[in-house]
């Protein structure tokens, strides 16, 4: 006689949190980040220079707001205006490592997109101003660089 036993997987879209209960989460589109093959979020496509501007961006404020003992201050205290379902959970921000993986989450979450970066440049103002007006000038060129490539495909 045998012991059969299985996994059962809990799906992407529920956290699990620490009181034990679950939490559902609005289910989004997961592939959402610049170095996706595709380039794709939804069925939408992004040119190689959108996702290289995107990219930068993220390189750049990963420069001025890191996880280093120097920024610990603040990092945290960006990390919090995110958290409590604001728009993400307390079990997905205890795994956010550096802003590559908060811009990540933040994207899988529907918060920010390639055509809209305001709602993280609000929250990174409260923490960071010169690195919010750094995520607006980005927006402003990803922006123009999706309105050029629309023009393109006519």
């Amino acid at each position: 006689m045998s012991i059969l036993s299985f996994y059962v997987p809990i799906p992407e879209e529920i956290d699990i949190v620490k009181d034990d209960t679950l939490a559902q989460t609005t289910q989004q589109p997961k592939s959402t980040m610049a170095d996706d093959s595709n380039g794709q979020t939804g069925t939408r496509q992004y040119s190689q220079e959108v996702r290289d501007l995107h990219n930068t961006m993220v390189k750049e404020l990963s420069e001025e707001i890191a996880p280093c003992p120097s920024l610990m201050d603040k990092w945290h205290d960006l990390l919090y205006l995110f958290s409590n379902k604001t728009p993400l959970s307390t079990v997905t921000i205890d795994k956010i490592k550096n802003v590559g993986d908060l811009v990540k989450e933040l994207m899988t979450a529907g918060y920010i997109c390639f055509e809209d970066y305001e709602p993280f440049a609000r929250k990174l103002e409260q923490v960071h101003q010169q690195m919010a007006k750094r995520v607006r000038q980005y927006a402003l060129k990803i922006s123009e660089q999706i309105k050029t490539d629309k023009e393109s495909i006519r």
